[in-house]
């Protein structure tokens, strides 16, 4: 693909706006899925296009495109325009400049071996293998294995002076086994659907031995799992596991937390968030000695950046 200049698109752009960013992204995403021995997905494939965002009479409006070319960037900065002109009618509240500071820096995953030490057959055959790893008894009925890896390039640049690059690269491994007796039926996974994801390189499949010892760990506990007693029920302490623990936090906080449902805006499709307008900055939200962050700054997370969509620069911040 060719490259694209970003900034000579955005001095192309001519409409009457307080403000105008471009953020142009690059996305490849493979995905190797195994089930039951068998491949079931080798696929590759690859998105670009331009989020023009347009800040003018207090409103942001947004206009996606995949035409690169002035004239369509400048169609789109026009329908952005619009679109924000419209939803001044019905503001809440007013923006300025100042929600979108000029940041200029660059990001890039911290990985130690690239994707390119690995072949997709030698991926295949990994997955292919922890198939057979995962597969312990003849009580394990069905198992499987992915890994999705993602490339992304964005590049975000402003008519305030924003200039920001950033590299991401995600992977994602996953396996799983289903055990049956009887009418019972339980199924373990390797942390949660799509728990194991980091911002990494190959050194994600690079220790084949300790990858099937999980794969056979995996497999041996959906058998126990039948056998399992039933979690009691009461008041108790609890210990939870760090994927039973993000799993919470995105039900218990993450949710009640949306605004569009604490808004009832989802109540037809989602529900409704126990969380009311005016609870913030009062409601108590757990114990007192519980905090939860959001920290973008750490390294190797899946949800880890530089900057984020609009241009501001990643700092840790306190959701509860």
């Amino acid at each position: 693909m060719n490259k694209i200049n970003l900034p000579s698109l955005l001095s192309s752009i001519d409409i009457s706006a307080d403000w105008v960013g471009l953020r142009e992204v690059r996305e490849t995403t493979t995905t190797r899925f195994v089930r039951d021995g068998k491949p079931q997905a080798n696929a590759k494939e690859t998105t670009h296009g331009i989020m023009v965002e347009v800040l003018a009479d207090g409103q942001f409006g947004y206009y996606g495109t995949n035409r690169m070319d002035s004239g369509s960037i400048s169609d789109s900065a026009k329908k952005a325009l619009k679109q924000a002109k419209s939803a001044a009618k019905y503001a809440i509240h007013n923006f300025t400049e100042d929600a979108r500071p000029p940041f200029t820096g660059k990001y890039c995953s911290d990985y130690k071996i690239s994707m390119d030490a690995i072949s997709p057959g030698e991926l295949n055959q990994l997955l292919c293998e922890i198939n057979n790893a995962l597969k312990v008894s003849d009580k394990v009925i069905s198992v499987n294995a992915l890994a999705r890896i993602v490339e992304t390039t964005q590049h975000f640049v402003s008519s305030n002076g924003s200039d920001i690059l950033q590299e991401f690269l995600l992977v994602t491994f996953d396996a799983s086994a289903t055990a049956n007796e009887g009418s019972v039926f339980q199924t373990r996974t390797h942390g949660g659907l799509r728990g194991y994801s980091r911002q990494a390189g190959a050194e994600m499949f690079g220790d084949k031995k300790d990858i099937l010892a999980i794969a056979n760990r995996i497999g041996e506990e959906s058998v126990e799992l039948l056998t399992a007693e039933e979690c009691p029920s009461g008041t108790m302490d609890i210990v939870l596991a760090p994927d039973q623990m993000m799993l919470q936090i995105h039900e218990s906080v993450g949710h009640a937390t949306e605004v569009d449902r604490i808004l009832g805006d989802e109540r037809n499709y989602a529900g409704w968030s126990f969380v009311k307008p005016d609870d913030f900055g009062k409601l108590q939200y757990g114990s007192q000695l519980m905090n939860i962050t959001f920290d973008p700054t750490v390294t190797g997370e899946f949800a880890s950046y530089g900057y984020d969509d609009g241009g501001l620069k990643a700092e840790k911040e306190y959701i509860v």
